[in-house]
């Protein structure tokens, strides 16, 4: 039996631009206040012991009922206590920009570790490498000759098309996922010792319909 043969490199990541991978949570008003340019994240954890201990709970509850449509970041959690304890906070965002500051929607959360350290997981980096191999195949296919025989609306035909063109790398068995190449690329999650999270204000524009605003 064939022994794999398995290399390690390591490798150095930097990025060109602002990086965003969520983690499919958002922050409301009461989930952070402001201070200048600086965001500070409440840990709610602790906010709801305090309280409890203080038997503020339901006057917290109640203050929050009655002003959760007002998107000013002084209505929430700040409004209530004047002065956040430095113990409730929880990491902290920077302010990439200046204007409205004050209201501000839902903000989108970037993946971190259990200590509220941002990271890049393994399978994101992976994406990128399966991203870059399959932008080279292209190059050497006959992609356009695929996007003219198939309806540009028929999504699930053209990824099948491209799924063919991966699997051409190995011939033996095109539809099996054992002998998918991939399986042998293993990335492990890239930590850094220092990164600083930014607010950044995003606008996205979309040709049917109308444009959308997130944090």
């Amino acid at each position: 039996m064939r022994k794999a043969e398995f290399h390690r490199y390591d490798v150095e990541l930097k990025t060109i631009s602002p990086l965003f991978i969520g983690d499919g949570n958002t922050l409301s008003k009461f989930d952070m206040w402001r201070e200048g340019d600086t965001i500070y994240v409440v840990n709610q954890d602790k906010l709801v012991q305090e309280l409890s201990k203080q038997h503020r709970l339901k006057e917290y509850m109640t203050y929050m009922e009655r002003t959760s449509q007002d998107r000013n970041l002084m209505k929430g959690t700040l409004g209530f206590f004047k002065t956040v304890p430095e113990r409730f906070n929880k990491y902290i965002l920077r302010l990439s920009y200046t204007q409205d500051t004050d209201h501000i929607s839902d903000v989108h959360t970037f993946i971190k570790t259990h200590e509220h350290i941002p990271y890049v997981p393994g399978s994101t980096l992976k994406g990128a490498i399966r991203g870059a191999i399959l932008n080279k195949i292209i190059e050497t296919s006959d992609l356009q000759g695929i996007v003219n025989n198939v309806h540009f609306r028929n999504v699930n035909r053209l990824s099948e098309e491209i799924n063919k063109l991966i699997g051409a790398v190995d011939n033996r068995r095109k539809s099996d996922p054992k002998y998918d190449f991939h399986k042998y690329i293993q990335v492990s999650d890239f930590h850094t010792d220092w990164a600083e999270l930014q607010l950044i204000h995003v606008k996205t524009y979309n040709m049917r319909e109308d444009r959308s605003n997130s944090y």
